[in-house]
């Protein structure tokens, strides 16, 4: 019996975790893969408009706790999960396709940032000089042609997408 319990269970949280996670489709992308190519650890911050969030030692939280910086070790990838139960797609500006899109904004970015250089520089230094390695501003088309996928540093097939600073340099 407790080995039909075991078994049952497994399954029940086996299902449960596969359920939670909507999957995507050809017009409805969930998800983005970020692949880190540098040797070093980094932050990454996605989001939608240009600004970097200010210090937030105010509110007795970590810099990466309170603004949601998410790791991404050296070498490595993992997605950056949409937070909401839409699809990024609804999300961009286009009323016509997805006339119930709760935003109304044309560009998603995804800033980088030096993870050692988060932990041993003060916050409004790095706003001050806006310290970031890499920041990519991606249109739905952008995204759509490098099939959801960023990558850092940038790729050849990333040139010609808005990035600061510009590709090459």
């Amino acid at each position: 019996m407790k080995t039909v319990y075991v078994i049952f269970l497994y399954c029940w949280i086996l299902l449960l975790v596969h359920a939670c996670y909507p999957k995507d489709s050809e017009n409805c992308h969930h998800r983005m893969y970020f692949k880190n190519e540098s040797l070093i650890d980094v932050y990454i911050k996605e989001g939608w408009g240009d600004t970097v969030p200010k210090d937030p030692s105010t509110y007795g939280r970590s810099k990466t706790e309170e603004i949601s910086l998410h790791t991404v070790k050296g070498n490595s990838d993992e997605y950056i999960f949409y937070t909401g139960r839409g699809c990024f797609e609804g999300t961009f500006k286009d009323k016509e396709t997805y006339p119930n899109s709760a935003y109304d904004y044309d560009t998603f970015n995804v800033k980088i940032l030096d993870a050692s250089m988060v932990h041993n520089t003060s916050w409004d230094t790095i706003v001050k000089h806006y310290m970031l390695l890499k920041r990519y501003d991606l249109s739905l088309e952008d995204l759509q042609k490098l099939d959801w996928t960023l990558t850092y540093p940038p790729t050849e097939a990333m040139r010609n997408i808005r990035q600061w600073p510009p590709y090459g340099k």
